[in-house]
């Protein structure tokens, strides 16, 4: 519902009021803020006072009030790009995880319209950068990737974000960015030790690529050192590292054959030209293939001396 106290009223009067220098916005704004803030206190003593009185909530006093859409003035200027309200209202102690009506917070309007300033005080502000869209499901930072916004995939990069956080499709932000052909953002990623989750996938699109790019290069750097680590864990999870790390190459760089054969595409299966494949979640089967294991290595080793 629409607010009814006038100072608040007026805050969200002029955040959408497009007529407005945007210099003449920001001072009238900073104004009303500054009358809630000084309000407040006295609205909340004469509720305090009035216990029998029902204050509808379109009275409310507050920084965090909401207008008929749910929106709060920190949303609203999160999402028009208001960078010095949304400074104030931090400043005043608004609440920078809100949920407006369409399940966002100021943080996702600000990196889905790519507005890196915003992002950044919403981040030292203590914004929640890993909460997601209750309609799409979208993270912060999957949101960002799938915007493009290179900037804001920093800014949330280095406040140490979850970058392998997956959405309701159990994608990730690296699996997002593969299927929509973005070098840029894979590098990126890839530098910031984004976990793979499908190889096969990424080596298509790097093959796909254009060879003479020193991204691609890297990016196939960076996958094939991702494989290790991913394959090592597996392997020492499963109490497997003195039966099968003594056959491996030096320095856990493996020809793709060893690579095919300890570690399948989806990160949780052996896979093997002789044998089906192998739930390793089920340690008790693992000795009976070791042998033929040990000795498909071996043949690989030969063919790959060194």
């Amino acid at each position: 519902m629409k607010p009814r106290n006038l100072y608040v009223n007026t805050l969200f009067d002029l955040l959408k009021n497009e007529n407005l220098p945007r210099d003449e916005k920001n001072r009238r704004a900073k104004i009303a803020i500054e009358a809630i803030v000084a309000a407040k206190p006295v609205y909340e003593k004469f509720k305090q006072d009035n216990p029998e009185l029902k204050i509808d909530q379109a009275d409310e006093v507050s920084l965090d009030a909401s207008n008929e859409h749910g929106s709060t003035p920190l949303t609203w200027a999160a999402e028009e790009g208001h960078t010095a309200i949304v400074e104030a209202l931090l400043a005043a102690k608004a609440d920078p995880n809100k949920m407006d009506g369409c399940g966002a917070t100021p943080i996702i309007w600000a990196v889905a319209r790519g507005y890196t300033a915003i992002v950044e005080a919403l981040v030292k502000a203590k914004a929640d950068l890993n909460t997601a869209n209750k309609i799409n499901g979208d993270t912060v930072f999957i949101s960002a990737v799938l915007f493009g916004h290179i900037p804001v995939v920093e800014v949330l990069l280095a406040a140490k974000v979850d970058i392998n956080v997956l959405d309701k499709q159990s994608k990730s932000a690296l699996d997002h960015s593969i299927e929509r052909h973005s070098i840029c953002m894979v590098h990126l990623l890839l530098k910031a030790n984004a976990k793979v989750n499908h190889f096969e996938n990424l080596r298509k699109f790097l093959l796909a690529e254009n060879q003479g790019d020193p991204r691609v290069i890297e990016c196939f750097m960076m996958m094939q050192k991702n494989e290790a680590i991913q394959v090592k864990k597996l392997c020492s999870v499963h109490n497997l590292y003195e039966k099968f790390f003594s056959y491996f190459v030096p320095e856990n760089l493996f020809p793709r054959d060893v690579t095919n054969l300890i570690l399948a595409y989806d990160g949780r299966f052996f896979q093997s030209p002789k044998l089906p494949p192998m739930n390793i979640s089920e340690p008790g089967t693992i000795d009976a293939h070791v042998e033929e294991l040990k000795k498909e290595i071996s043949t690989i080793k030969r063919k790959h001396p060194g």
